[in-house]
């Protein structure tokens, strides 16, 4: 990820999509920016098969949102218990 620390005035919330659907969104942290956590949990329902999560970043401003980082997570490693996500 950048660094975010530097970027003044940061509003950072996170997005949860499937593949190409949206299925999440967090709120706006302003605090710890360089490590944020939104300790949010989403119970997500999918009638189809998909690959992959992408968990998405984002930094909220006057102009719209600029990206900060993006990870993706194959499905296979969260549905067969494998592994968690936090934050």
């Amino acid at each position: 990820m950048h660094n975010v620390s530097q970027i003044v005035g940061s509003r950072l919330y996170a997005t949860v999509d499937l593949d190409k659907a949206r299925v999440g969104r967090t709120r706006i942290v302003t605090r710890n920016i360089s490590n944020p956590h939104w300790n949010e949990h989403f119970r997500i329902y999918c009638a189809h098969k998909i690959s992959e999560i992408i968990f998405t970043v984002k930094d909220d401003n006057t102009l719209g949102a600029t990206l900060i980082g993006r990870a993706h997570l194959p499905v296979k490693e969260i549905i067969n218990g494998k592994r968690w996500i936090h934050g």
